[in-house]
């Protein structure tokens, strides 16, 4: 798992969402965009991939689709449509963060694919992390 803060204002999401599923061909990953402003730390990412991989390994998945399940953990909503308002980017988005999901392979070579670029840096809150953690906690309930 990589995360990068990245810059580019949207102005076609889905043109954008068609490339990048090029890019997950090409490269063998999973690639999500992610608001920035929802995101707080590179734990926070983590514990929202650990919990929708536990979920699918144990059919509990809300959503039908891994990624999805991952954005309602993130957004710490337990609607997939609202976890998508809040988590996902939309036309007049200008940073956000690209979560991807692989083994072997090289971010930087992904950035560029996507006439991107990143500065790889995600500024950490801790005790935000700390909420969304308990948070994500509280939606298996």
């Amino acid at each position: 798992m990589e995360a990068v803060r990245v810059f580019r204002e949207m102005i076609d999401v889905e043109n954008f969402l068609r490339e990048i599923h090029e890019v997950e061909r090409k490269h063998g990953v999973r690639i999500m965009p992610v608001n920035g402003d929802v995101v707080f730390g590179e734990d926070q990412l983590r514990g929202a991939v650990m919990h929708a991989e536990r979920n699918f390994l144990t059919g509990r998945n809300s959503a039908r689709d891994f990624k999805t399940e991952v954005m309602r953990y993130i957004a710490c909503e337990r609607q997939i449509r609202s976890a998508l308002i809040r988590a996902g980017i939309k036309e007049g988005t200008e940073k956000f963060v690209l979560l991807i999901l692989g083994a072997g392979f090289d971010s930087g070579e992904i950035l560029r694919d996507l006439g991107l670029s990143g500065d790889g840096f995600i500024k950490e809150e801790r005790d935000r992390v700390d909420g969304a953690l308990e948070a994500m906690a509280l939606l298996d309930l």
